[in-house]
């Protein structure tokens, strides 16, 4: 019998303590021996002097040799190990580099092959660990100094795969890539250009993902280059381990993949991380995939899909995580057909905080889950309780996991992230951690325990300038201004809280919002004028921009004509529309940038481009706009300085890197040079502040934004959520309330002159009609539908928000009322006529609406005496598909006893005293003549006795039964009286508060 986990960890620390205890000192004296003196070197081996044992002459020898050999060597040749991440020659053994010399803020991704085998990728080189991260080495692929890793992936603890980008000597400052392979864990590697078309060098960002399910079947993925509205990449694809790539079609986004086989695989991210795909050739074409939420409010939350992990080409798990206005749960879906269909297997309500991915990891067919919370670190496998861990030392607040990875059931790797301050806007870092568990989760390690500057430092000038003809040459307007700070772009608006939360704790100070355009890509539950005021009364500036058609000589599905009088037309036109969504947004009379990603400046396609953006400018212009857009550099500098009405500012797409707006490699710093540039730097990279995880790009703005309120300037209204979803309801029933907090964000007391809800809507509230500066109140929502179907409406507040009397802030409110139908079905009768003894049929439909899929049970009242009414089935599933029901009535006939056969006349019967006097005569005599019959000789005392006594006793009963009798025919049960009735069947679903009821009024009519 093996021991329990308690026996064997026990067991195992036992060991542990003894191993130490013994091969410490061989530890001490190795430490100071010289990598360059072998021989010294084997004899002083920490394994052979715990095996010998230190008790032992000969380990007590091999010890002081050690230390003579120690302090003879030279210092300089004394050096165990180099400080610095030295490059490893091909074939060369690995030095150890010292953990404390891993900065984490440096690791970008990892992978735990195996307990205590996995690597890491820093900022600038290949870690790899066999002690569970105890001690690194440096398994860079040897190259230049100014190299890139841009991507790894180890196949198993031997086999694995680099690519890395290097300086072009010929394209400056463009870069080439190259291609790394390593069968021996590292120790040497194999490098070849990886050579792609310029177009495609043009295009990329610098992001990459390798893919490899076998030794020879591989994927590359090249990211490329475009705002965060956009994710697309270039795919290639190998057959012979690397060798030699082929270009595929362009696949749907730009995200990692992942195969299962030589042929399968599998596309998760997107724009907003809620797209799936699946291949079944290779990679030459992909298929959306979507699954079905769980049942319930999950319906309206954001998706984020994770990627399939398969356990054979049949059976996987997809975990998906769904975020909602204020927690993100985790659905946990299974198939058992190569992922053609998908079932819900788990859903785990663990209540993290929305807008943060469930980090996961698959293992042994069931799904760990990881998190942070106030309690420490999480783990739980399937639907086992989670085991907590107190947060290991040096991670900071707010942290979130954002990838985890379990070799078993003991060995597991985290990476997390966290983001903070030193003040206000300023001295901001971001820290990676890695930890690590070797029993479960019960403990975690930091694998980098002295951590140093763990981050990017943000020192971006607070100022802000207001815009002046003077200063920019441009139109001057007073809802504009000139930003100049960090600011970040990501596809969807978050919730007002989680921005509430960057504002208070990140470095930023402006956000992009995308209003509208037919590329537009992700879903934008939270964006509409409330929240535009509401985010600029917390204080932040924001950067609309529109995402319509794209240059005809690209692959987007939207694009403008090549024609340039039509593209023209197309330009003024998407104008107008901004324009227009802009206003409704409470933003107009501000700035709009146009998202144009690169596009080839070939004539025709550059023509009309200019014609588009000529027009997109002077539209804007003639509606009371600035006028912008983001792009490439190169665009910018051979297409759009060249035309009639130049954009006032350029958002200029390069990730370089470079925290600047001026000094960029591929645009000259003359162009656009007033306050008229935002730079994107970085792009497609997640930060973590208070505890809230974006997926963003990073910006740096010197240029016209749409500025934030001045805070402390008067009463400021802050509704949160801004958008409350309810479950479906019964039609004439009430909901559970929701809350919806109020708070007064400015200095002044709020004045609240009305709250009104929509109809099928209700609230109360316990603001007392003002709320002082700083506080606080709820207000709770009801949801009460009138009629079947999907509702909406709004929460409003009228107020003296922002200083302006008669303002109004709303929240959107929607839901599903859910009723079902009961009636006869066209060409039924509610009618029936029915006789004496026999039975009658109706027939009733029973149907869902709005989605109802419930259990119907049915009563039947009103039927007559002497008959039955029953429906049948009882009860019934109401769904979208209508149901019959019978109801059938029994009726009872009248009933009459049978009369007795009368052959002769009947004979009068005797009065009651004759015949008591007879039937005593008859018992008399009896009795006399049974005692004379005892005395006579020959015969039976008692025989002769019972004899006359038995036929005595007969003639009695006999009298006792005669007379008195009646005739036959008289009528016992009249049965169902004749007449007409009303039945009333009610069906009801339901119980309770919750309880909906319908009934069908039946006409029935008895006859004889």
């Amino acid at each position: 019998m093996s021991p329990g986990p308690a026996v064997f960890d026990a067991s195992r620390t036992a060991l542990v303590q003894k191993e130490a205890m013994e091969v410490q000192p061989a530890l001490l004296a190795a430490k100071c021996v010289s990598s360059h003196n072998a021989p010294v070197q084997a004899l002083v081996n920490p394994r052979l002097l715990a095996a010998t044992g230190f008790s032992s002459a000969l380990g007590r020898a091999i010890l002081i040799l050690s230390v003579l050999a120690c302090a003879i060597v030279p210092a300089a040749a004394r050096q165990t190990q180099s400080l610095e991440y030295d490059l490893v020659p091909n074939g060369a053994q690995r030095d150890p580099v010292p953990s404390e010399q891993t900065h984490a803020a440096q690791v970008r991704s990892m992978k735990l092959i195996s307990p205590g085998t996995g690597w890491v990728l820093t900022k600038e080189k290949l870690l790899w660990t066999e002690s569970g991260g105890k001690e690194w080495s440096d398994i860079t692929p040897p190259g230049p100094a100014s190299q890139t890793l841009d991507a790894v992936f180890f196949l198993d603890v031997n086999r694995g795969w680099a690519l890395r980008s290097v300086p072009d000597p010929s394209l400056n400052p463009r870069r080439m890539l190259e291609w790394a392979s390593t069968n021996d864990s590292g120790k040497s590697w194999s490098v070849e250009p990886f050579n792609v078309s310029d177009d495609v060098i043009s295009l990329y960002s610098g992001g990459a993902s390798i893919e490899f399910p076998d030794q020879l079947h591989g994927w590359v993925m090249l990211r490329h280059l475009s705002s965060s509205n956009f994710d697309t990449g270039t795919l290639f694809a190998t057959a012979d381990g690397g060798s030699n790539w082929e270009e595929l079609p362009d696949p749907p986004t730009g995200d990692a993949v992942r195969f299962t086989t030589a042929t399968d695989g599998w596309l998760a991210g997107g724009p907003g991380g809620d797209r799936l795909y699946v291949t079944r050739d290779a990679g030459k074409s992909w298929n959306t995939v979507d699954v079905t939420p769980p049942p319930g409010e999950y319906a309206a939350y954001r998706v984020l899909y994770d990627l399939p992990t398969f356990e054979n080409a049949q059976d996987g798990l997809l975990p998906v995580t769904f975020a909602g206005p204020e927690t993100s749960v985790l659905v946990v879906y299974r198939t058992h057909h190569a992922g053609q269909t998908w079932k819900i297997a788990e859903v785990h309500t663990d209540g993290v905080r929305s807008g943060s991915r469930i980090a996961s990891s698959v293992l042994d067919s069931t799904v760990v889950r990881t998190f942070l919370s106030t309690s420490g670190v999480n783990v739980a496998r399937g639907s086992r309780v989670g085991q907590i861990a107190s947060q290991p030392p040096g991670l900071w607040d707010g942290a979130v996991i954002v990838r985890s990875d379990f070799a078993n059931e003991t060995d597991g790797w985290l990476m997390t992230s966290a983001g903070r301050c030193g003040a206000s806007k300023s001295g901001c870092d971001q820290q990676t951690l890695l930890l690590g568990t070797t029993d479960g989760g019960r403990t975690f390690n930091n694998l980098n325990p002295e951590v140093e500057s763990a981050s990017e430092p943000s020192t971006p000038s607070s100022e802000e300038e207001s815009v002046s003809a003077q200063q920019s040459g441009i139109i001057p307007l007073t809802a504009t201004q000139i930003g100049k700070a960090e600011g970040f772009d990501k596809c969807t608006a978050d919730t007002a809280g989680n921005m509430q939360t960057w504002w208070n704790s990140s470095p930023y100070r402006y956000a992009n919002i995308y209003i509208g355009g037919a590329s537009r890509a992700c879903s934008q539950p939270y964006l509409n004028s409330t929240w535009v005021s509401q985010i600029r009364g917390m204080g932040w500036g924001l950067i609309p921009t529109w995402v319509g058609p794209q240059a005809p000589c690209t692959s987007f599905s939207s694009t403008f004509s090549t024609d340039p009088s039509t593209a023209a037309a197309q330009g003024s036109s998407e104008a107008d529309a901004a324009s227009s969504a802009a206003s409704s947004l409470g933003i107009a009379g501000t700035i709009i940038y146009y998202d144009l990603e690169h596009y080839n400046t070939t004539p025709s396609c550059s023509a009309a481009v200019s014609a588009f953006m000529n027009a997109w400018v002077a539209e804007l212009h003639s509606n009371g706009y600035l006028a912008a857009a983001y792009g490439s550099p190169y665009n910018m500098e051979v297409d759009w300085i060249n035309i009639a009405h130049v954009p006032d500012a350029v958002w200029i797409g390069e990730w370089d890197g470079v925290d600047s707006t001026t000094g960029l490699a591929d645009i000259s710093d003359t162009l656009w040079p007033d306050d008229q540039r935002i730079h994107q730097y970085k792009g497609s990279t997640y930060e973590t502040y208070g505890g809230v995880q974006f997926d963003l790009d990073k910006d740096v703005l010197d240029a016209p934004v749409v500025p934030g309120i001045a805070s402390g300037t008067g009463p400021t209204a802050t509704l949160y959520p801004l958008n409350v979803s309810f479950a479906n309801q019964g039609v004439g029933t009430t909901s559970v309330p929701q809350t919806v907090t109020l708070t007064n964000t400015g200095t002044a007391t709020l004045v609240i002159t009305n709250i009104a809800t929509s109809a099928n809507f209700g609230q109360s509230n316990n603001c007392a009609g003002n709320v002082a500066a700083g506080g606080s109140c709820t207000i709770n929502v009801t949801f009460s539908p009138t009629a079947a179907g999907a509702l909406s409406g709004n929460l409003t507040l009228t107020d003296n928000s922002n200083g302006v009397l008669g303002s109004t802030q709303s929240v959107a409110l929607s839901g599903t009322g859910q009723d079902f139908s009961f009636a006869p079905p066209s060409g039924s009768s509610a009618s029936a006529t029915v006789t004496h003894g026999q039975a009658v049929t109706y027939t009733l439909s029973v149907g869902g609406q709005g989605g109802m899929s419930g259990t119907v049970s049915f009563v039947c009242a009103g039927a007559p005496s002497e008959a039955n009414c029953i429906v049948s089935p009882n009860p019934v599933t109401a769904g979208s598909s209508a149901t019959n029901v019978t109801v059938t009535v029994t009726t009872t006939a009248p009933t009459v006893s049978a009369p007795r056969p009368r052959p002769l006349p009947p004979v009068p019967p005797l009065s009651p005293g004759l015949r008591g006097l007879l039937m005593f005569t008859l018992i008399l005599v009896a009795m006399a003549r049974a005692i004379k019959c005892r005395n006579q000789p020959g015969v039976s005392r008692w025989k002769s006795a019972m004899i006359p006594l038995a036929l005595g006793l007969l003639l009695t009963l006999a009298l006792a039964g005669c007379g008195g009798g009646g005739g036959g025919g008289t009528t016992h049960d009249p049965g169902t009286p004749t007449g007409t009735y009303t039945l009333t069947v009610t069906g009801t679903t339901g119980s309770g508060s919750s309880a909906l009821s319908h009934s069908v009024t039946l006409t029935l009519i008895v006859s004889q």
